[in-house]
């Protein structure tokens, strides 16, 4: 008799443990080498010693941005900015707007081919409840278009 191995449940992962199967990332300013921790005074790069650093919550967000930075100096995009915010408001019933959450995306630019802004989250290996939700009612409320990215 041959024994069959049980099934096993897809994983569902929370919010607060998505957070810690991801690595935190610092990249330098000038010269873009990557430190797995901040920094205490300078970068170590021989030569650079320059001490402003991109924080980024995971490697696949710190390797987007250098792709993105890239598509900057071939002329494709411009206007990058990091961890745009989206303040969530919802209409109570005497009409008044309360906020009950901000959506923090990973990157917004103007795309110079499509002629359009451009919105991307970064996923490494988990997408949660909550991000979606976030991803969702900001779509609605602000009318823009979200792109995930998929490491």
């Amino acid at each position: 008799m041959t024994r069959r191995s049980p099934r096993r449940r897809p994983r569902v992962v929370h919010g607060n443990v998505a957070g810690k199967l991801s690595r935190r990332v610092y990249v330098c300013d000038r010269c873009g080498l990557w430190h797995g921790e901040k920094p205490k005074l300078t970068c170590q790069n021989a030569g650079c010693d320059h001490t402003v650093f991109l924080h980024f919550s995971s490697a696949a967000e710190a390797r987007r941005f250098g792709e993105l930075k890239l598509r900057i100096l071939t002329g494709r995009i411009r206007d990058l900015e990091l961890q745009p915010s989206y303040p969530l408001l919802v209409i109570r019933p005497d009409g008044k707007a309360k906020r009950i959450g901000v959506y923090k995306a990973d990157f917004r630019y103007f795309d110079t081919v499509k002629d359009a802004t451009v919105v991307e989250d970064v996923k490494g290996r988990v997408d949660t409840f909550m991000s979606k939700w976030k991803r969702r009612h900001a779509e609605a409320q602000y009318g823009v278009t979200i792109n995930v990215v998929w490491s």
